[in-house]
Order: structure tokens, then sequence, then C-alpha cells
């Protein structure tokens, strides 16, 4: 698996809006988590195995996107595309 370290400028109180989206061999994305204040320890956290790709700026508005799609319907693809791959 490879993360893409995708950032956004901080909000209007400074804090970050930095994203990790992981992808599979297949370019299937598995996971998006937000980095917070954690760095690139809030991916290795969960994907210990993960290799950094690139980092890229994105404008607030993709970030936010990105997020919304993710929690509407991107966990519950990522957990069929799981089930189906220990099939």
């Amino acid at each position: 698996m490879i993360y893409l370290h995708l950032k956004a400028k901080n909000d209007p109180s400074g804090n970050p809006q930095r994203l990790f989206v992981v992808v599979d061999r297949a370019g299937n994305t598995v996971d998006v988590i937000d980095e917070g204040y954690r760095g690139h320890g809030a991916v290795r956290e969960q994907h210990p195995g993960a290799c950094a790709g690139p980092t890229l700026e994105i404008p607030k508005k993709e970030y936010h996107a990105i997020k919304r799609e993710w929690r509407e319907w991107g966990a519950l693809e990522a957990a069929q595309l799981r089930d189906k791959a220990a099939e």
C-alpha cells in the first residue's frame, strides 16, 4: 500500500487541514485519515507497512469534499473490498 498526503491551507483558527489517502496495489482507496497534529504517525499507526507517496496541495473545498465522501460511502466500500479480498 501507498499513501498520499493531501494538504489544504489551514482553517481560520490556524488548524491544519491535511489528509492521508491510503490506496492498495489495485488503486482502490482503503482508508482516508485526517492528519490532525500527528503527522505521518496518523497513517503509520493504522497502516504500518504503507509507503509514503507524494504530498499534494489541494483546495480547501476539495479537502472537505474528500472527508465528506469518505464518511458517506468510502468506509463502507473499503470494508466490502476487504471482505472480497478475504474470500
